[in-house]
């Protein structure tokens, strides 16, 4: 009897690290998709910089094509923030679950227990 409690408490602590694991995982990964936003905000920016600068300077003629450049960075720049938020908020969720399942596993591994020493008793 003893030995299927030590083993059902290793397998409970087996779940439950494993649920730790991946939420700690999912942080990194939070983590990483945030410095990414932040990284891809920063070059934007300069980029935008960059080209104001160039058409201020460019002939007449030219000032289409660089404002043309422009306007294209910036809605490729927006399309791959809003696929960052996207994931971010995936990842978000996927966090949330893993918490949910931590804490039912350590209610399961509590009523187990509970159920068990009723029974002794």
């Amino acid at each position: 009897m003893k030995a299927d409690r030590e083993k059902e408490e290793y397998r409970f602590r087996s779940m439950i690290t494993r649920a730790q694991e991946d939420q700690e995982l999912n942080k990194r990964r939070q983590r990483n998709l945030q410095e990414q936003q932040e990284e891809i905000y920063i070059v934007a920016q300069k980029e935008q910089q960059l080209y104001a600068e160039t058409i201020s300077y460019a002939e007449e003629g030219e000032r289409g094509y660089f404002q043309e450049s422009m306007d294209e960075s910036q809605w490729l720049s927006r399309k791959i923030q809003e696929e960052l938020s996207k994931q971010q908020e995936a990842l978000q969720g996927g966090y949330r679950n893993l918490m949910k399942q931590e804490e039912e596993l350590l209610f399961q591994r509590q009523k187990r227990w509970q159920g068990e020493e009723s029974n002794e008793s």
